[in-house]
């Protein structure tokens, strides 16, 4: 009978080269997530702007002089509109650098003022844009109209689509897949320098028996 004593660095080999390929091959997958979601994402924009729905939904309507308070959220980009031929200052009271209101005149926003809107047969025209980066409660000031009693309206567009969970889904797999393939090398490279002993097989009466050997130095004596 023939015996082998299961090689515990054997196992280790078997374990490091299974961590490499898994290591690899979720790097990849998530690589395609993280593409994939991107994808989605600056579809939606196309498929927004393509359709005019980048004019997004109601959230506040009133007339000048005015103060919306509600909820605003990051996610989320708002635009102020006023009625054709009418006029307003627009403030976010309490905001900063990250939250703020951005005129159409400012050289930030180029030509994504170009958007109409029409309702109820009145038509209205772009503002801004409201920036958040801080979700809560805020509010929004219309003033400075001369003519006064001015159709003001606060619109609201989705940023984001199912894409980016894609993303933050194939950004968490790459973190993990590289932290596997950096434990599958240092395993590699600590198994090389660990070689186990050579082997060889023994005769027993009725059987063979494979037994490891430590080759000791010869004997010089």
């Amino acid at each position: 009978m023939l015996k082998s004593p299961s090689s515990p660095i054997g196992y280790m080999h078997k374990a490091t080269i299974a961590t490499l390929i898994v290591g690899l091959l979720g790097f990849v997958i998530s690589a395609g997530a993280i593409y994939s979601g991107m994808q989605q994402q600056m579809d939606y924009f196309e498929n927004q702007g393509a359709s005019g729905e980048w004019v997004g939904e109601e959230v506040w309507t009133g007339k000048t002089p005015a103060t919306f308070e509600g909820d605003l959220s990051f996610s989320y980009m708002y635009m102020a509109f006023i009625e054709e031929t009418r006029d307003a200052d627009v403030t976010l009271v309490g905001g900063d650098e990250g939250n703020r209101f951005i005129p159409c005149d400012s050289e930030e926003i180029g030509n994504s003022c170009d958007l109409g809107y029409e309702e109820d047969g009145i038509d209205y025209r772009m503002l801004g844009w409201i920036q958040i980066m801080d979700s809560g409660e805020w509010q929004v000031r219309f003033s400075g109209d001369v003519t006064g009693d001015s159709r003001v309206m606060i619109r609201q567009s989705g940023m984001f689509s199912d894409g980016l969970t894609f993303v933050g889904v194939g950004c968490f797999g790459s973190i993990a897949s590289c932290l596997m393939v950096l434990v599958g090398v240092i395993l590699a490279f600590t198994l090389k320098g660990n070689k186990g002993p050579s082997e060889q097989v023994v005769y027993t009466s009725g059987s063979f028996v494979l037994e490891d050997r430590q080759d000791d130095p010869p004997n010089n004596n």
